[in-house]
């Protein structure tokens, strides 16, 4: 399950939920039809009002008061997750792009092939003495962790002349340092 769909999904069941709790109130109390009990709940969560049905019992409209109270909530909530995903999102896309820009004007760096135990202590290295480096690697989870520490790295296959050429072999001073 993706991160974004992680997050929505309490939200969605709460959301579910309500809806669920609504119409059967409405049934039972008011004694509509499912799609009357359906209509009001929906329009009480998304705080449209009510069209030509009101609740009458006092029961229904303590009812109609906690839907909107949860609903409205359950939909702050999901499009707050939403907007949240989206803003992660385009920090992510702008990230992306300004690593490979950083990638593309790299000179005189180093390509380490490898982000296992070696390939970490040559990073500690040229960190320390300030040498541009790029770190190339084929485990996803690697690279999300250079990503987020903001250093030049490349997901692939350092056994590639395509993925050497896309950090910059021509341009480096030292390549396929094989640091697994």
């Amino acid at each position: 399950m993706s991160p974004s769909l992680r997050r929505l999904t309490p939200g969605l069941i709460l959301l579910g939920g309500t809806l669920l709790i609504g119409t059967i109130g409405f049934i039972v109390i008011e004694g509509w039809s499912l799609v009357d009990a359906f209509y009001a709940t929906v329009l009480i969560i998304s705080t449209l009002g009510f069209g030509s049905i009101h609740p009458t019992v006092v029961a229904s409209q303590l009812l109609t008061i906690a839907l909107i109270a949860g609903g409205v909530g359950t939909l702050y909530y999901l499009l707050g997750m939403m907007a949240q995903g989206l803003i992660e999102t385009q920090a992510g896309i702008r990230r992306e792009r300004r690593l490979k820009e950083e990638i593309r004007k790299l000179r005189d760096h180093v390509i380490i092939c490898g982000y296992g135990r070696v390939g970490q202590e040559v990073v500690r290295e040229l960190r320390r003495t300030g040498c541009p480096f790029v770190v190339v690697d084929r485990d996803p989870q690697r690279i999300a962790g250079l990503k987020e520490q903001g250093m030049p790295c490349y997901a692939g296959d350092a056994s590639l002349d395509t993925v050497l050429r896309e950090v910059g072999i021509e341009r480096a001073r030292a390549g396929g340092l094989y640091a697994i």
